[in-house]
């Protein structure tokens, strides 16, 4: 039978743990990580996650370590088990800034960039608008609550002390940034190809009316008909956000049991 200070200790101990695991996703997932969420409410909400998770689940199964040194590799391990899955949420939002990036570029704004509060980067003024919008949708589909449910439900995937590098979980990484760059190119692709024909058809007109200066016609049609294709596509820009927050609740789960 543990005695009274023993129980204790390892209540104490279990939120110490919970509370490492979800301070490091917290401070790496979008929406909550970023510099314009602040420190301290990070902190509040992820210690009172952990007090909910610690009186739902009980204390962790693990066993207390007996030196220092073993203490201080479990709690890495539960850092890099949180910002690990705290960044691979975040790819996603990364691909959305790059085909943003992509899109001004082709429309002639690859200079007019502006400072992301999130980040505290300069990033495109168009991959800036888009991802403003995939916050505010990613919001709106509760995606949000998914992700603090999945992290609840991690001590039971990936109990504590559990954590390795193992041949799928590089697999699992590997295959979030290619969906990175894969969502980047199918965001920025009707406005590339709509761009494409512009430069064509330019490049025909500079042929057949040579008195014409097409480098001052083309960049204003480029910027008005990159603002139009994005303006029309919108209705799609979401049905493909859709299924890509769909698509990362899946690989949350399963980047959670190849770890």
């Amino acid at each position: 039978m543990q005695l009274p200070y023993e129980i204790l200790e390892l209540y104490f101990f279990s939120f110490f743990i919970i509370l490492v695991r979800m301070s490091s996703f917290f401070f790496t997932a979008p929406v909550f990580g970023g510099q314009t969420f602040p420190a301290l409410g990070k902190i509040g909400l992820a210690a009172l996650v952990s007090v909910l998770v610690l009186f739902a689940t009980g204390p962790i199964g693990a066993a207390l370590p007996a030196t220092i040194l073993e203490t201080m590799v479990l709690v890495a391990g539960e850092v890099a088990f949180g910002l690990t899955l705290g960044y691979s949420v975040s790819l996603v939002f990364a691909g959305v800034q790059l085909g943003g990036m992509l899109m001004g570029y082709q429309m002639g704004f690859a200079v007019a960039n502006v400072l992301d509060p999130l980040s505290n980067n300069q990033v495109s003024i168009i991959g800036q608008y888009l991802f403003l919008f995939a916050i505010m949708y990613f919001l709106a589909m509760d995606a949000h609550h998914i992700l603090i449910k999945g992290m609840a439900d991690s001590f039971t995937i990936a109990p504590v002390g559990t954590f390795s590098v193992q041949q799928g979980s590089v697999a699992w990484l590997i295959g979030i940034f290619g969906r990175m760059f894969w969502l980047g190119l199918k965001i920025a692709m009707p406005v590339i190809g709509a761009i494409l024909l512009v430069d064509v058809a330019l490049g025909i007109i500079a042929k057949t009316v040579p008195q014409m200066n097409v480098f001052i016609v083309g960049l204003p049609l480029k910027s008005l008909m990159g603002m139009f294709i994005l303006a029309l596509g919108f209705p799609f820009f979401a049905i493909v956000m859709r299924y890509d927050f769909e698509a990362l609740a899946h690989g949350f789960f399963g980047m959670m049991r190849s770890l």
